[in-house]
């Protein structure tokens, strides 16, 4: 059976591996957010700058 100290210092490790974790999970998210707001506003351009095209 683990010692009292070995499964605090077991349970802190785990807690930092979690805020790693999570902090990796919100990194990711506003990356992929940004990612795809900047590829919606590039297709919006390319549409507008091909219809612009089409009509002159």
């Amino acid at each position: 059976y683990l010692t009292r100290a070995a499964v605090s210092s077991s349970h802190n490790h785990f807690h930092d591996l979690g805020r790693q974790v999570l902090l990796m999970l919100v990194i990711a998210c506003i990356f992929t957010w940004q990612l795809g707001r900047g590829l919606k506003r590039w297709q919006v351009n390319r549409y507008i700058q091909k219809t612009s095209e089409h009509e002159s």
